[in-house]
């Protein structure tokens, strides 16, 4: 158990984690109108990856993990995404700035909520492309594993370059390739950029 949340408040702190993510979804749906379809599909990425932090909640049990364990990373990345789209509203757009800033502040009330409930418990953490992937509870995966879970075709024939950040630079001049078993543990694991075809793999 973390040191930060006493035993008696831990349900209760799950619990409201759905009201939060009930925030940030209303958030989303009030920026829908007022933005380009691609922007709104990075948006669609940031309220998948914390209605996973929901599932988790509602289901503690999953995994044999603690109940949100690896929460917190995803949250650091949804924030980062917030203000890089904020960062795209052009000037004089006062009212759409207004509403990137509820969503903030909503995702800034969810951090509030999970970092109590930070567990020491290891769970992995995985991005491609900018989108949650999954969380792994054993340190060593192959590339083709993630590929695989991130929905791509022919996942054999590709690969992943790791990033120093969630708007990281490459970390190789080569990808990975499919058949290489990553260690999770390592640094520059948790967010990728996958090849294409013609990708160069290693």
């Amino acid at each position: 158990m973390s040191e930060h949340a006493p035993a008696d408040d831990t349900d209760e702190s799950l619990a409201n984690i759905a009201d939060i993510v009930q925030d940030i979804q209303d958030a989303i749906d009030d920026l829908e109108d007022d933005v380009s379809v691609d922007l709104f599909k990075r948006l669609d990425n940031l309220e998948g990856a914390v209605e996973t932090i929901e599932d988790w909640a509602d289901n503690p049990e999953d995994d044999g993990l603690d109940a949100i364990a690896g929460a917190q990373t995803i949250v650091d990345a949804e924030q980062t995404r917030a203000e890089l789209l904020r960062e795209k509203v052009p000037d004089g757009r006062a009212e759409l700035l207004r509403k990137f800033e509820t969503l903030e502040d909503a995702l800034e009330d969810l951090e509030d909520r999970v970092d109590p409930l930070t567990f020491t418990t290891n769970a992995y953490i995985v991005y491609v492309n900018h989108e949650f992937v999954a969380r792994y509870t054993d340190d060593e995966v192959d590339v083709e594993t993630i590929l695989r879970d991130a929905g791509k075709e022919d996942p054999d024939e590709l690969g992943l370059f790791p990033l120093d950040g969630f708007r990281g630079a490459r970390q190789t001049d080569q990808a990975f390739p499919a058949d290489r078993t990553l260690d999770l543990d390592e640094a520059d694991r948790i967010y990728f950029e996958s090849t294409s075809d013609g990708g160069k793999i290693a």
